[in-house]
């Protein structure tokens, strides 16, 4: 029998609100695409998009998004599988948080056979399919005031809703689901991270921890490989000779 190769990459994955996640993702992959030259694949997104009543009910500031009905747990697992089985090219949709949509499949991020996947979201653990399969569960924490200030200026900023439909969404959705389905995940965590990208110990940490499973992996790769080699030359030893 030939042995089957182990899957085409370690995935890192880091979740939790407001923690910056995208910030600490970056710092940890950027030391290895500094030092290691590997393809790196950053942020896998779990929003959907809504339906016409949903949407309505978003422009209200009535729309709870930070519920686990508003993500597409499917469309990440799919994606997670077929990155681990191998293929070449993976293509995720991105999404448009001022129109609450998926864009369209122009707009779709392609994803090349990557060493590191990071899933980011602040439900990346809630799925127990997809939870399945991360090597790495990273907790971001941070106080409530910071997320509540860094939620305040990018919804204002980038989403372009107002102050009274922030915080009155805040009160009535974020912080309910906040206690209700994010903190929980934390026992689900390998590592809980305080303090975000002001904690260049923790990153260090997990850069650190990352290495090491990459080249335990680069070591399953090349002891698979020797082993299919060693199986087709006995199997050609074996055969008839014409």
């Amino acid at each position: 029998m030939i042995p089957a190769l182990p899957s085409s990459l370690k995935t890192a994955t880091i979740g939790k609100r407001g923690g910056r996640l995208l910030y600490v993702a970056r710092q940890a992959c950027s030391h290895f695409s500094l030092t290691l030259n590997l393809p790196l694949a950053i942020s896998l997104r779990l929003s959907r998009s809504l339906s016409e009543e949903e949407h309505e009910r978003a422009e209200a500031s009535n729309y709870n998004f930070d519920h686990p009905s508003a993500f597409s747990f499917d469309r990440v697992l799919e994606a997670l599988l077929k990155i681990r089985a191998g293929a070449e090219i993976t293509e995720v949709p991105c999404y448009d948080y001022v129109t609450h949509s998926v864009m369209g499949p122009e707009h779709n991020s392609k994803i090349v056979k990557p060493s590191i996947v990071i899933l980011e979201g602040i439900l990346a653990f809630h799925d127990p399919a997809v939870r399945a399969l991360l090597d790495m569960k990273i907790f971001v924490d941070t106080d409530a005031d910071t997320r509540l200030a860094r939620r305040i200026k990018r919804d204002i900023s980038e989403r372009g809703r107002d102050l009274d439909g922030v915080l009155t969404q805040y009160e009535r959705f974020v912080k309910p689901s906040f206690d209700a389905f994010c903190m929980p995940q934390r026992t689900h965590a390998d590592v809980i991270l305080p303090r975000g990208k002001e904690n260049q110990v923790a990153i260090a940490m997990v850069v650190e921890n990352l290495r090491t499973m990459l080249v335990e992996y680069e070591c399953e790769v090349a002891d698979a490989k020797i082993a299919m080699e060693v199986e087709a030359a006995a199997s050609s030893q074996m055969a008839p000779q014409k």
